[in-house]
């Protein structure tokens, strides 16, 4: 630590430390809990995965609450991670994992945008029966 030449108070100092004893263990088990067999479709991607133990499982997409996440068919609550992706807590276990994304807001637009239209519609008929009554 260097700091250019001047007058500075500190009213803490503070350290971390961290426990390097297993970590190269830890390493070489990062890449045993990746999701695989990852497919993609219109609506999300799904993919396996088996968990060693209890954790999390970062998916390094934004986070959005149009997602739904399933972990064997049942939903399971996302979890913002690392400031702004998405992550699902597991148990020790094999599982199927599903991300399903629907734009927030659409089957509400969808209902005013059809209902607008049969509105519509109503008032064009209406008006062009008075139109032909009148010839």
């Amino acid at each position: 630590l260097s700091l250019p030449k001047g007058t500075y108070a500190f009213e803490a100092i503070n350290y971390y430390a961290l426990n390097y004893e297993f970590i190269d263990t830890k390493i070489d088990n990062l890449g045993q809990t990746t999701l695989s067999n990852v497919v993609f479709n219109n609506r999300g991607f799904q993919g396996d995965i088996s968990m060693i133990e209890s954790g999390m499982l970062f998916i390094s997409l934004p986070y959005d609450k149009g997602f739904t996440a399933y972990a064997n068919g049942k939903e399971v609550k996302i979890e913002k991670a690392n400031i702004g992706y998405m992550a699902i807590h597991l148990e020790p276990g094999e599982y199927q994992i599903q991300f399903s994304y629907e734009t927030p807001g659409m089957k509400i637009g969808m209902g005013i945008s059809i209902g607008t239209f049969i509105v519509a519609s109503c008032v064009f008929v209406v008006k062009q029966k008075r139109r032909w009554r009148k010839i």
